[in-house]
């Protein structure tokens, strides 16, 4: 098994949005600022990064339900594996799985974009 190339965070502020952010294996970190323009800040670790944001909070993937629909992924076929949406509670749009995968419910088509 190799080692993922990046593993994503969201950094909530305490007062606004919360941010996309990655932290690199050499341990170095970015998160995305400006997603108009494609501006970030970047520190040599997440929790340098995190200190430049006085208030804010990391999330990783795996810190829990927050961000678990929990929705089942239909059937495609009989050998496909059932997963759950990963994607928050209470989310719009498409579903995604724990590998971000999108899926769309059986009754209804991709309506484009990320969808969620």
């Amino acid at each position: 098994m190799t080692t993922p190339f990046a593993r994503g965070f969201r950094l909530h502020l305490p007062h606004g949005p919360a941010l996309d952010g990655a932290e690199l294996p050499n341990g170095r970190a970015f998160v995305m600022d400006d997603p108009v323009w494609g501006l970030g800040s970047t520190a040599r670790t997440v929790d340098l990064l995190q200190a430049g944001y006085p208030g804010a909070r990391i999330e990783w993937p795996d810190d829990g339900p927050a961000e678990h629909c929990g929705h089942q992924k239909p059937p495609f076929s009989e050998h496909a594996q059932r997963t759950e949406c990963v994607l928050r509670p209470g989310h719009s749009g498409s579903h995604a799985d724990g590998l971000g995968d999108r899926w769309w419910p059986g009754d209804g088509e991709p309506t484009g974009g990320n969808g969620a």
